[in-house]
């Protein structure tokens, strides 16, 4: 089997002729035959003209210059469409996109908090007031919860949790036109008791 591609060289194709089909292809989507031709006018510093020799046109046509270059433009599609697929798997199955990574990057800022809630110091910061006025004010030194800290500590835990799934939402239930929060409600007729317990 042939790896020969559309717009490859053809066997009966001059190689002049396919230097100009080459030209013609790779003037992308807006390409055409007097495009092609004033291009090599270009490169030879010659002006432009309004209709290329009629040898090019019979060259597009017996070579198919258009259906060769739309299977190129075809090519370079899937090519493109492949590399973008390839880059939004790498983009989902590389760094914080995996669970696990993230999972694992939480847990290492947990350690890290849990170290600095575990000590004293930093969970109880000094602070100092100043009580009274003037000549008779008296300087206090007093300890603040680290809030912050503490509730930064608790969060990361809550990430880590809805991570692995180890949270559950609970839902507002209507009973009786009643909400009635974290609880699930169920209708039960006195013969379903009757039947629970037995009877």
């Amino acid at each position: 089997m042939s790896d020969r591609q559309p717009w490859d060289q053809a066997s009966d194709e001059p190689s002049l002729w396919f230097r100009h089909f080459e030209r013609y292809r790779l003037l992308g989507a807006n390409r055409n035959v007097l495009a092609a031709y004033n291009s090599l006018r270009d490169e030879k510093g010659k002006h432009h003209v309004t209709r290329p020799p009629q040898t090019w046109y019979n060259a597009h046509k017996a070579w198919d210059w258009e259906k060769r270059a739309t299977a190129w433009d075809a090519h370079c599609l899937k090519l493109a469409a492949e590399r973008i697929e390839s880059e939004r798997v790498d983009a989902l199955t590389q760094g914080f996109a995996v669970k696990a990574e993230r999972i694992q990057a939480l847990n290492d800022l947990a350690e890290t908090l849990l170290a600095e809630v575990s000590d004293r110091g930093r969970r109880w910061l000094m602070d100092v007031k100043s009580i009274g006025a003037g000549d008779n004010a008296e300087r206090v030194e007093t300890e603040k919860f680290n809030a912050p800290l503490v509730h930064e500590f608790r969060g990361l835990l809550d990430d880590i949790a809805a991570e692995v799934g180890g949270r559950v939402n609970k839902t507002d239930v209507t009973s009786g036109g009643e909400k009635i929060k974290g609880y699930v409600v169920t209708s039960v007729t006195p013969d379903q008791w009757d039947e629970e317990d037995g009877e």
